[in-house]
């Protein structure tokens, strides 16, 4: 339990619109479909990762990468 963290509930999302178009509380809301391989609909907790949706296996610490990579490291990535 971390003290400051928003627990998210069905009749809060509508409230909170700083939640991305992509987010799956916000999706349902909406009454629109999840992606084929959100967790909700594959039934496995990490079929984001073979879908390259999930930072898993991206990131890597600020100190194992020269100050000057970080852009390209982040542009590279996104892309």
């Amino acid at each position: 339990f971390v003290p400051d963290c928003l627990q998210l509930t069905p009749e809060l999302v509508p409230q909170l619109n700083w939640l991305p178009k992509s987010c799956a509380y916000k999706r349902v809301d909406q009454g629109l479909d999840l992606p084929n391989w959100h967790p909700l609909i594959t039934g496995k907790a990490q079929s984001d990762i073979p879908a390259k949706k999930s930072a898993a296996k991206r990131c890597i610490s600020e100190n194992d990468i020269d100050p000057d990579d970080i852009e390209e490291y982040v542009v590279r990535w996104v892309c």
